[in-house]
């Protein structure tokens, strides 16, 4: 995606994703130069479990991270 964004033209390109999630990769696309922004969900906890859910099921590998 770096490189992606660094040939691209188009200046208006950002990262974004969800507080806790890919740390490490975020360090490395705010070392580029890339704007880059963390969201956090919040509202009633039977509207947030569902979409927390399927951001598990999206990345599994965040299992791993959240077991340790």
């Amino acid at each position: 995606m770096i490189d992606y964004v660094k040939k691209s033209k188009n200046n208006n390109i950002s990262h974004a994703s969800l507080y806790g999630f890919i740390n490490n990769d975020t360090e490395r696309i705010i070392k580029s130069g890339i704007s880059t922004y963390k969201y956090l969900p919040y509202g009633k906890y039977d509207d947030s479990v569902p979409y927390l859910t399927r951001r598990i099921y999206e990345n599994p590998k965040i299992l791993f991270y959240m077991l340790k």
